[in-house]
């Protein structure tokens, strides 16, 4: 333990407090957090890493501490302008011992007070002058305080904590004629006023001589907002008139209106320009009302200051952080669109150094930290002006969402910054005093990983080495973005697609933290059919939902999981104002590649054939350090959904596990869940599945069959795992449309051919969930019924779809294990449930009710899969008194060959062989 007396200088201001670190080991670090924590509001904008900690001591006894009597003796020594540049060292006239050079030092009186060493992140205090040392901050603080001659009772460590930035002799700026306001406080404050002035001349807009407007209604005069007389002080009317001229030719964005005549009852409310699904207060509403459990709720919990949304592309990120803002005050950055973000980025680029040195870099980095501070500065003076007038967290939201106040904040940033780092340190740090309620959000966050990749040093202090005009250990403005912001002690949410799983070790590290400082939220919506449904029926006009309830059954299927799928399908219902138009153009738009579908910028972020179309050649490699995956070792995303594909199909239908240290969220094709024991994928995602089906089938309709059989014929495979797999190659090519095909329309009817019965647009998993028959009931009525159906347990056939009616026989007897054929009694065991009129046996008002639907006249085509073979004595007779087809398949049928491919019916019969010789042998 160490008990430690610290003095903070700040603005011309003295403050004391004393410290007790208490780890067993106590480091420089642990000392700086322990600072930081009982000083937060005053600390909470420093930086630890550059925090300059100077030793006092007394001259005649270096290894002890200051008493009482001493601190109380010699105030001035703890303030800035006692500390002159006498040094014991040579050093030059024109630096101060505040400029990290080792030997300078302050002799006041019998007290003694050098820096040995200081250099950013990089901080050393010593008891002894006479061996000066180099010490890292993760080391012991013994090597700072002599803790085994520790001072006599009523005596202290003493340190001078200053930020390492600051600039605290004259300056010699050309635009700048004053010396930092850090040494003349009264010239600072009104310094300060005029500088704020002149900012907020950008937001009060004089036009033509008219009244004052501004971006939003509030009380627009600073004198309201620092309760201070009026300053008379020019704006900029030149760049105020360019401005206003700008706004004034700025469409405000269009999107969903109160419509008289719209299918959609909708309310949607503009506020200050800006509206969208998102800002609408009735959808929240609603939500809530049909029983939805809110993200939002859940992150309202959360007590960490850094919070990361994790989750995939269109699953609610966006949405929450707009939520969150109806209960909270924030600063929302869109990092791919916004004005004063892009200004900031392009403001950056302009300072990178062309030639990498020490004190270029150095200087870079300083001009990067004063450009996020602009940025944020920004913001919080028109949160500022807003707060003096309204205390609506979620209007003040909607106004920086306006493309007009966007505007204005970018030509504020670019006033803001043009001012010395000494100025805008002033304007930032007093707005983070006065705002310190405020949370900053930046979404799409992903997009600092792609620009300014490898342009900052490392967080460690021991990596800043430069070799051939490049950063040994480069890290990227993200890092360095999120560095800055967690160390201001700003609350923050970081969010985007690419954010990846093992981030809250990523981030961290990178930025030089401690992971239990972040929490990562991932409790995103899946939305049911049934709250689609819900929804539908509360934002649909009631005579649109009566006459087409059916078809909203039915798109409540297909569109649930992620919730940006229903979303855009709103959109587009608004735009058609058709629902079985906007269906099918919705439908074609995500899952296909036809021609008829309209490419655009938007539908390539979306769609989820993009998605398949440019991320299946990709290579998924273990996080670094990975413990429970070989880090060499890649795997193809090909590989991993299309398992992911089939585990939803015949294993529980909601959840795989996957390994946490993979990196399958940046596919966009996966949902995220939080499981004990790592991270599951969420998968009964129809519109997801079918897009990369359609995607392969595109490719080539038997590779997904030979995929999908790579281990069929393994020995660990057992008869049932067989016969769910054959079941979902038989899914695959109804799926393609099979009978579409000249060479398989020979084995059907004419009648049937006539039908032209197009390709289904999905399908339906009703094995567990539809025990009533309600989907079975709609197929048999509706001919034109669009899913192929998957029927609960012991229904009759175990694939339906138009006129097809598919079983399936795989497993063999005991009595028929040597011939690996199906024994006659069990194929009329079997059989027996292909007759219509069996259908739901042991239901029998479902069986019922299937009677009824049979006396309209229908036909089927009754398809019998006898894989690998049916019993040589037996032969599948239809009733005689419907006229259906029927067509039974062994490995040996022409049809089989062109169904499955001559790939997979040649192993099949391979597989066959062996097992009999294998038997034979035995």
């Amino acid at each position: 333990m160490v008990k430690v007396f610290c003095a903070l200088v700040s603005n011309d201001k003295f403050q004391s407090l004393s410290v007790t670190v208490n780890a067993t080991d106590p480091t420089v670090d642990d000392l700086k957090e322990a600072i930081l924590t009982k000083k937060r509001n005053a600390l909470g904008h420093l930086d630890a890493d550059n925090l300059i900690l100077l030793r006092v001591c007394k001259k005649v006894d270096k290894s002890g501490g200051l008493s009482d009597h001493d601190l109380k003796s010699w105030p001035e020594c703890f303030t800035l302008d006692a500390y002159g540049n006498e040094p014991e060292t040579a050093m030059e006239a024109n630096l101060t011992m505040f400029a990290g050079v080792q030997g300078a030092s302050l002799v006041k009186g019998d007290l003694l007070s050098k820096v040995v060493h200081n250099s950013p992140g990089d901080v050393v205090m010593v008891s002894s002058f006479s061996v000066p040392q180099v010490m890292h901050p993760k080391n012991d603080l013994s090597a700072y305080f002599d803790e085994t001659a520790p001072p006599k009772k009523g005596f202290n460590h003493v340190v001078i904590l200053l930020p390492a930035e600051i600039e605290l002799g004259p300056s010699h700026r050309n635009d700048m004629d004053i010396d930092p306001p850090v040494f003349h406080s009264t010239y600072a404050e009104s310094y300060l006023k005029n500088t704020l002035e002149t900012l907020a001349s950008f937001i009060r807009l004089k036009r033509n001589g008219r009244n004052e407007r501004n971006v939003f209604s509030a009380k627009d005069s600073l004198q309201d907002i620092q309760c201070a007389s009026p300053l008379n002080v020019p704006a900029h009317s030149t760049s105020a008139t360019q401005m206003d001229s700008t706004i004034e030719g700025a469409a405000e964005p269009a999107f969903l209106t109160n419509q008289r005549k719209s299918i959609l009852k909708l309310e949607m409310k503009q506020s200050h320009g800006t509206s969208s699904l998102f800002t609408s207060d009735q959808i929240y509403q609603d939500e809530k009302d049909v029983g939805i459990n809110m993200p939002v709720d859940k992150l309202l919990d959360v007590k960490e200051q850094t919070i990361i949304l994790l989750g995939t592309s269109g699953c609610g990120k966006t949405r929450t952080c707009y939520d969150f803002a109806r209960h909270q005050f924030c600063l929302y950055f869109d990092c791919t669109a916004d004005a004063d973000v892009n200004a900031m980025i392009d403001k950056i680029q302009d300072n990178r150094p062309d030639i990498k040195s020490p004190q270029n870099q150095q200087k870079f980095e300083v001009f990067s930290r004063k450009a996020l501070k602009c940025l944020i500065a920004s913001r919080m003076l028109l949160l500022r002006m807003w707060r003096q007038e309204n205390e609506a967290s979620f209007e003040w939201f909607c106004v920086q969402r306006s493309r007009r106040t966007g505007l204005v904040l970018a030509m504020v940033f670019q006033k803001l910054i043009e001012y010395p780092l000494e100025v805008v340190d002033m304007v930032y740090y007093q707005f983070l005093e006065e705002l310190s309620d405020c949370w900053v959000i930046f979404d799409e966050s992903q997009y600092f990983l792609s620009i300014l990749q490898s342009d900052y040093r490392s967080s460690h202090p021991d990596n800043h080495g430069i070799s051939e005009n490049k950063l040994e250990h480069p890290r990227s403005f993200f890092s360095f973005a999120t560095g800055f912001i967690i160390r201001q002690n700003l609350k923050s949410i970081w969010c985007g697609t690419q954010m990846r799983i093992q981030n809250i070790d990523v981030i961290c590290s990178a930025a030089g933290l401690k992971p239990e400082k972040c929490f990562t939220f991932s409790k995103f919506n899946f939305l049911t059919p049934s709250d689609i449904f819900k929804l539908c029926l509360k934002w649909l006009q009631a005579d649109a939902f009566n006459s087409n309830e059916t078809l909203l059954d039915e798109i409540s299927m297909f569109l649930q999981g992620r919730p940006r799928f229903f979303m855009m399908f709103l959109h587009k219902l608004h735009k058609l104002q058709d629902i079985s138009q906007a269906y099918s153009v919705y439908r074609t738009e995500m899952t296909t590649n036809e021609a008829s579908r309209q490419s655009s910028e938007q539908l390539e972020k979306s769609s989820p054939y993009c998605f398949w179309q440019s991320r299946i050649s990709w290579e998924v490699a273990p996080f670094e350090g990975s413990n429970s995956l070989d880090a060499k070792k890649k795997y193809r995303v090909a590989h991993i959904l299309l398992e992911l594909c089939v585990s939803f199909l015949f294993g529980d239908g909601l959840t795989m596990k996957l390994d946490k240290d993979l990196d399958m969220l940046a596919t966009n094709l996966v949902m995220l869940v939080d499981q004990e024991g790592g991270w599951g994928i969420n998968m009964p995602e129809p519109l997801i599945l079918i897009a990369g089906i359609n995607f392969l089938v595109d490719q080539d309709q038997y590779a997904l069959i030979n995929f999908l059989s790579s281990d069929y014929f393994s020995p660990l495979v057992s008869a049932a795992q067989r016969g769910q797999k054959l079941e979902l190659i038989i899914a695959v090519r109804f799926l393609q449309g099979w009978w579409l095909t000249s060479e398989m329309r020979e084995f059907l009817p004419k009648w049937v051919n006539d039908l032209n019965i197009p390709k289904p647009r999905g399908f339906l998993d009703c094995r567990k969930g539809d025990e009533k028959g309600n989907h079975f009931i709609q197929q048999l009525r509706n001919p034109g019924y669009p899913f192929l159906l998957m029927p609960s347990e012991n229904a009759g056939p175990d694939l339906r779809y138009s006129v097809f009616s598919c079983c399936v026989k795989t497993t063999s007897t005991a009595k028929s294990k040597s011939t690996m054929h199906v024994s006659s009694r069990a194929c009329r065991d079997n059989t027996k449930f292909i007759y219509p009129q069996n259908w739901y046996t042991r239901q029998q008002d479902v069986n019922a009710k299937i009677k009824e639907e049979l006396q309209s006249p229908c036909r089927f085509v009754h398809i019998r899969f006898e894989i690998p073979g049916t019993a040589p004595n037996f032969v599948f007779e239809p009733d005689a008194t419907r006229d259906d087809h029927v067509i039974c398949v062994t490995l040996e049928s022409e049809f089989a060959e062109k169904f499955f491919g001559e790939v997979f019916v040649t192993k099949y019969k391979e597989f066959v062989s062996s097992v009999i010789r294998e038997a034979s042998a035995n």
